[in-house]
């Protein structure tokens, strides 16, 4: 208390004597220094500031009226307006007010010091000290203005004394944004503190008053730990993720920070360049980049109330201790191509074709001097991740040295593979990048799956006792998750045996799928059936009967095969038969698919024994009689491609017979082994078989009959087509060059006549247009 009654003695005793020793200058000047601590103002000189005489408020005090003059010095600064000059006054009261509140908090540690150390005496409350209300009157202008404040402070457990928090750095721009800008806290103290109710504010260097910077609402429930930073950042800033608080006030260049505690009391203070406020002496404006931060000291953040001494520029540090920014002169060296290029790859992750094509950009980037240019690269893949198993291609050279150059490459693959691509780059400065993406591009191959209906069952010892067969003609595994499996009524109603949500299961190579009926709830079996099913639905709400159509969907919700029977409205070309009570209808043979329900499908015990049977290993001279194996011929083909792409390549067969021949077991194939086609399917009289490559794509408008693997050389091929027997039912010898066709401008190989040779070259000519005939 002795200490707080001396300093209020003192400042009395200053402002007094300046009042009586230069009533008529300026108070401006005067006004600043006693709003300092003493000792800043025995190192202050006052020789530019001028003493202006203030008459003071006169204060009731009983019957009498006292007036007081007072010297209140004050810095002289261009002509404000009159809110400016008051705000200009009280932010400086302020000051005056927070250092003897410091004062005051000193002297209370003390005084708890002292009762520590004398805990066994009675107990005495401290007193509350009480600073009177201050009554100024101040002319400003030839006008009078009245600036009262009340300020009480009590040590009592009333009114709670808040810990010092300190402004610790800040940021206003970065290089490439000005958003980068963010205000560090630091809490000294040996205990987290929590922040409930404090507020930052903010004024710029022509503002008349500070406004709210960080409102108190958004610091409510945060706290800082003991020696332990908060982070106030922008919005859109790098350090966004680090931030306590983000907020979307900016701040400039010749701006001030005020640090108010729930009271309203200045915890700390920063002015930086041409600021209107500031602790003594403003520091420096930020570089752009940079930051100013508290000088490190012994492990801890600087702090003499002189922001000049206080901060210094930073390499900016959120969240972190302040790293104190050193300026190195940069040293000149011949511009050089540093930073390697880089790929992008442009990939579907799911391919419909075996052969495709792999897209990818390499990209020489801008560093600090223009980029040299793509010199060379090395392409690699892998299948299913192998065991490291890379497949590394020899280095190609880029012709010119472009910044950037796309390049395509053709890929054949392996249907239901996974493959694997990387690229490594590199420039003509030499720079080399790794392999490039660090993740591989990744797609798979998964081609067109035909799965079919094999078999039918609609009625046994029950209505329910009923079952749907399906068989998979394919070499490979295929997976059923997401097929769908339907009914349509003789009403054309359609609707769901197994939902796609429902469908699930594999069906291997050349291997069945039973689907049945579900048990009824009270145990009552509806399928009887002795081969356990892979996939039930429900007996109860659904079931199929005559005159229904049978509907098989993928994943991809593509109709796949439909058997419709007895009196149903969909059917392929013309229904099967209703199958009757315990009979089911069943494929004639596995394979056996020409999309007519009424030829591909026999009531079971029932199949035509008058159909040839094939058997693999028969000899020709073992025929039957009524069986002629050369009614077949290769009509014409599109080796060198399509319009659009050179893998669009496509053979078409013809049967000039007089009657359907079924190509199950039949083979085209190259001499070369490449490509390599075992044939399916029903081709009719006069009727046509297309074979498109790799995909049903290469004629858009026209559905292949068949989808083949493997490339038509463009030089020519020796290409036979054999019988069920192996008995070759036609030939082409053209491995000297195509009889005919163009390359060029896509024109296709036709043949002139089917009844004649064709392995003569004068049986075959260029078809008039581009793309040819396809089944025509």
């Amino acid at each position: 208390m002795k200490t707080i009654i001396f300093y209020s003695f003192v400042i009395t005793f200053i402002l007094l004597f300046i009042f009586s020793f230069e009533f008529t200058k300026k108070i401006s000047k005067n006004l600043f220094i006693a709003s300092l601590p003493l000792s800043a103002l025995q190192d202050t000189e006052i020789n530019n500031y001028d003493l202006k005489p203030i008459e003071s408020f006169q204060e009731d005090s009983g019957s009498q009226q006292e007036v007081k003059k007072e010297n209140i010095i004050t810095k002289t600064v261009p002509e404000y307006s009159k809110q400016d000059q008051i705000d200009d006054i009280l932010e400086k009261i302020d000051i005056l007010n927070q250092q003897i509140t410091d004062l005051r908090i000193s002297e209370s540690m003390q005084v708890e010091s002292a009762q520590i150390e004398n805990k066994n005496l009675p107990e005495q409350a401290p007193e509350s000290p009480v600073i009177e209300e201050i009554s100024q009157e101040t002319e400003v202008n030839d006008q009078l203005y009245t600036n009262i404040e009340t300020i009480e402070y009590s040590f009592s457990g009333n009114n709670p004394v808040y810990p010092k928090i300190l402004i610790s750095e800040v940021q206003i721009s970065g290089l490439g944004d000005e958003k980068q800008e963010f205000v560090e806290l630091y809490n000294p103290e040996e205990k987290d503190i929590d922040l409930t109710g404090w507020y930052l504010q903010r004024k710029t260097k022509t503002a008349s008053s500070y406004s709210t910077f960080v409102p108190n609402i958004l610091f409510s429930g945060k706290k800082i730990t003991s020696k332990g930073y908060f982070l106030v950042a922008r919005e859109d800033f790098v350090f966004v993720n680090q931030a306590d608080i983000v907020v979307d006030n900016p701040l400039t260049e010749d701006n001030s920070l005020m640090l108010k505690n729930p009271s309203g009391e200045i915890s700390d203070k920063v002015g930086w360049g041409d600021a209107q406020d500031y602790e003594l002496l403003a520091t420096i404006n930020p570089l752009q980049g940079k930051s100013i931060g508290r000088k490190i000291v012994v492990g801890q953040p600087y702090d003499i109330n002189i922001n000049l001494e206080d901060f210094e520029l930073n390499q900016p540090s959120p969240k972190t201790i302040n790293t104190t920014y050193v300026f190195v002169e940069p040293t000149i060296l011949e511009p050089v191509d540093l930073v390697p290029p880089f790929v992008n790859f442009t990939l579907d992750t799911l391919q419909k074709s075996l052969n495709i094509t792999i897209n990818f950009t390499l990209i020489d980037p801008i560093g600090l001097v223009s980029p040299s240019g793509i010199d060379s690269y090395i392409f690699r893949w892998q299948k299913d991740l192998e065991n490291g198993a890379w497949q590394e291609e020899t280095e190609q050279k880029v012709d010119e040295s472009p910044i950037s150059i796309n390049i395509q490459k053709d890929f054949i693959g392996e249907d239901e593979k996974n493959y694997y691509f990387q690229v490594k780059v590199k420039d003509t400065a030499g720079n080399e990048s790794d392999w490039l993406p660090t993740i591989p591009a990744t797609t798979k191959i998964s081609l067109f799956k035909k799965i079919l209906i094999s078999e039918v069952k609609t009625e046994g010892q029950s209505a329910k006792d009923e079952f749907i067969q399906l068989y998979n003609p394919n070499d490979i595994l295929v997976n059923l998750v997401g097929f769908a499996l339907k009914k349509k009524t003789s009403g054309g109603i359609e609707s769901n045996l197994v939902s796609t949500d429902a469908f699930i299961g594999t069906v291997g190579p050349m291997d069945y799928f039973l689907i049945a009926p579900q048990d009824n709830d009270d145990g009552t079996k509806n399928y009887m059936g002795e081969i356990v099913p892979d996939l039930r639905y429900s007996g109860t709400s659904f079931s199929i009967a005559d005159n229904n159509t049978v509907l098989l969907y993928n994943a991809d919700d593509q109709l796949l095969d439909k058997v419709g029977f007895g009196t149903a409205v969909d059917f392929e070309t013309a229904p099967a038969q209703n199958p009757g009570e315990n009979k089911s209808i069943k494929r004639s043979e596995t394979f056996y698919d020409t999309d007519n329900n009424e030829e591909d499908f026999n009531i079971s015990g029932q199949e035509d024994i008058e159909a040839p049977l094939i058997i693999e290993d028969l000899l020709e001279s073992e025929l039957p009689q009524d069986i002629e194996p050369h009614t077949v011929v290769i009509n014409e083909i599109a080796w060198m491609g399509g319009l659009d792409s050179a893998n669009e390549e496509w053979i078409e067969l013809f049967n000039p017979g007089i009657e359907a021949v079924n190509l199950f077991g039949w083979e085209l194939i190259s001499a070369d082994g490449t490509p390599s086609i075992q044939l399916s399917g029903l081709i009719e009289v006069n009727g046509f078989y297309l074979l498109e490559r790799t995909d049903d794509d290469s004629i858009s408008d026209i559905i292949a009959d068949q989808i083949y693997t493997g490339v038509l050389g463009n030089g020519g091929e020796d290409i036979y087509l054999k019988d069920a027997f192996g008995g070759i039912v036609d030939e082409l010898n053209c491995a000297q060059g195509w009889f005919a066709g163009d390359n060029d401008t896509k024109q296709t190989m036709q043949r002139k006549d089917p009844l004649f040779l064709g392995n003569s070259v004068d049986n075959w000519q260029t078809s008039q247009e581009a793309g040819g005939t396809p089944k025509f």
